[in-house]
């Protein structure tokens, strides 16, 4: 669908949406808007300046006045950081957090060396993608985060593992210079498996890491 103008209602396509300006919502694997008043459901959503609601893998735009949901939430007017933080269960952990708005997406990686299967010679140990979801609360320098982490654990080279691990958790931090913050915090993890024999439990647990830019 390719709109040369405005588009007041609904652009719906198996494979491209494209309009200069959008007042309503476009649904399709891709979708580009001008200025975009409404939503984008999509796996590429792309747009200007968004009032409202992307939803998709990846979201791009310069600024968003709502909520952009997606694994990469990227917005020039927002923030991008990279993370670094430790927890007892697992001690490595790296993400990037896409903020738009007070609400955050961060895909994450975590490694526990502890793990005693080989994942590549000679790299030893458990790994663990996952992907946070938060909000976060400015006080000038300070900040407050509140957010889930999820993270399916695998002790092999062989991705066929069930261990599921919810993380909800508390931190706070506080900017020391505008490129470099540290946080600290803490909360309960949630551990289960999805077959094989019954192990969940929820444990206590806290984190302690820093931000760069």
């Amino acid at each position: 669908n390719l709109a040369l103008g405005d588009v007041e209602g609904v652009q719906l396509s198996a494979g491209l949406n494209l309009a200069q300006r959008l007042r309503g919502f476009q649904v399709s694997l891709v979708n580009v808007g001008g200025g975009a008043r409404g939503g984008q459901l999509g796996i590429v959503n792309v747009a200007r300046d968004v009032d409202g609601l992307q939803l998709g893998l990846v979201n791009v735009a310069r600024e968003v006045d709502g909520v952009s949901l997606g694994i990469v939430p990227y917005s020039q007017r927002g923030r991008t950081q990279a993370v670094m933080w430790y927890a007892p269960s697992l001690p490595f952990n790296l993400g990037v957090r896409f903020q738009t708005g007070a609400l955050y997406v961060m895909p994450t990686f975590g490694y526990d060396p502890r793990g005693g299967a080989v994942i590549v010679e000679p790299i030893d140990g458990d790994y663990a993608p996952g992907i946070s979801l938060g909000y976060r609360l400015n006080i000038e320098r300070a900040f407050a985060d509140l957010d889930v982490n999820f993270t399916n654990r695998s002790d092999g080279a062989d991705y066929d593992e069930h261990d599921i691990e919810l993380r909800y958790r508390l931190l706070g931090g506080f900017q020391v210079l505008p490129m470099f913050g540290v946080f600290v915090g803490g909360g309960v993890r949630h551990h289960f498996r999805t077959q094989g024999p019954a192990d969940e439990f929820v444990r206590p647990e806290f984190s302690i890491g820093f931000q760069l830019l």
